[in-house]
């Protein structure tokens, strides 16, 4: 009975040996016969929309198509630039999260685009989009923009549809003559010539007409304190076009002179100008107009000030002077030549432009000359020329070189 029960106990150890062997065939044979499951990454292409492992989708921004000059490459890689493709990237993560995703998948790439404020000497720098593919074509697209700018943050994510002002911007780089640039952290539209004045702006997703040569009544109100403060500071000042060069150039200027400035700026009515200085009288000769004193008069009020360049960019003050004589007042603009200016040192003859701002008690005359003077430049003798004849005007407002003058005596 022992060695029964012995051999009992050995079939049953053989038989669950068995059924393991079996067991572990049958589960080899199923493995065989399901799919492969392959454990490699996506890899970007050039133009798709690569899935991730949660098959939300990403798009890619690759590298500029052009090279660079190392002054843009340093710009490029400065903080300001980085944060701006941070931006980028982040308006691209939420669009694409959209059923009525801008760029589709497999059709587009996406690189980088920069726009400079001066190619040559870049201090500023925006980057666009520039998408490819038979769709695009190369347009370039700018984040969405509000009132205070280019928008930082997209909005949470919210149903499927992108909402109207959420999307790209296109920015049309090729629109009459212009070229783009930047100008105060904004895209601008400059003129494609020498000057290069900024005429239109991208405020809040939309183009504005910028004003050549606007006049802040501040400015023109606030002439310098001496001729450095003058040359040295510009931008305090209110600019006029050019009346230096070409006939075009000259009516740019007789444009700005009557109709924004005397017209549209200070309304028109030569009687209600503020009256700067009063004169015993204006004389008017063959060469010159000159409105006069016998013992210095006190100042009313400063003239109103701006100024033009010539053709080489050198500035030019001009005064516009109210003079009231007992009888009648009359307003001049006086441009002081610039090698007048020059030569003031070498008569013992002080600033003019510093004595007509700081001298209140001792207007003596006003002078405005029809002729070229023996020291003047060839750039001088064209602009009388210009102003020219007798007695010429632009306007109702005379307007020639000459000099303001005072007697502290």
């Amino acid at each position: 009975m022992k060695h029964k029960r012995v051999n009992e106990f050995t079939y049953l150890i053989v038989f669950i040996i068995l059924a393991g062997i079996l067991l572990a065939n049958g589960c080899a044979i199923e493995t065989e016969n399901q799919p492969q499951i392959s454990t490699d990454e996506p890899k970007a292409t050039d133009t798709q929309v690569i899935p991730t492992e949660t098959e939300v989708p990403v798009y890619i921004i690759k590298d500029p198509l052009e090279a660079f000059t190392p002054a843009q490459e340093a710009l490029n890689q400065s903080p300001e630039a980085l944060a701006k493709q941070e931006r980028f990237q982040r308006w691209l993560d939420y669009w694409v999260q959209f059923d009525n995703r801008p760029f589709a998948p497999g059709s587009v790439d996406i690189h980088k685009k920069y726009v400079y404020n001066d190619p040559q000497n870049p201090t500023e720098v925006i980057m666009l989009l520039e998408v490819g593919g038979p769709d695009y074509k190369n347009k370039l697209f700018g984040v969405p923009m509000n009132e205070e700018g280019f928008v930082d943050f997209p909005p949470p994510v919210t149903g499927t549809s992108i909402q109207p002002g959420l999307g790209p911007l296109e920015i049309n780089p090729n629109k009459d003559n212009t070229v783009l640039s930047v100008d105060q952290g904004t895209l601008v539209r400059k003129e494609f010539n020498f000057k290069g004045d900024i005429v239109e702006r991208l405020v809040a997703g939309h183009w504005e007409a910028v004003e050549q040569y606007p006049i802040d009544m501040e400015k023109l109100s606030n002439p310098p304190q001496s001729y450095e403060d003058f040359v040295n500071n510009l931008d305090k000042f209110v600019q006029a076009p050019s009346p230096d060069g070409s006939d075009e150039n000259f009516q740019e200027f007789v444009t700005w002179y009557n109709e924004t400035l005397f017209q549209k700026t200070l309304g028109g009515d030569l009687e209600k100008l503020p009256v700067n200085y009063e004169a015993k009288g204006i004389d008017i000769g063959t060469d010159m107009i000159i409105a006069y004193n016998t013992v210095p008069a006190e100042r009313h009020s400063l003239p109103y000030f701006f100024y033009f360049k010539d053709r080489d960019g050198v500035p030019y003050p001009c005064y516009v002077v109210t003079v009231a004589t007992p009888e009648y007042q009359q307003t001049f603009t006086m441009v002081r030549a610039v090698s007048s200016t020059q030569m003031e040192p070498l008569f013992n003859v002080p600033d003019m432009v510093a004595a007509v701002y700081q001298e209140i008690n001792s207007f003596s005359s006003l002078q405005l000359l029809f002729y070229k003077g023996q020291h003047y430049s060839d750039v001088e003798g064209h602009l009388v020329n210009q102003f020219s004849g007798f007695p010429s005007t632009v306007g109702q407002i005379p307007i020639y070189f000459g000099g303001l003058n005072f007697n502290n005596k």
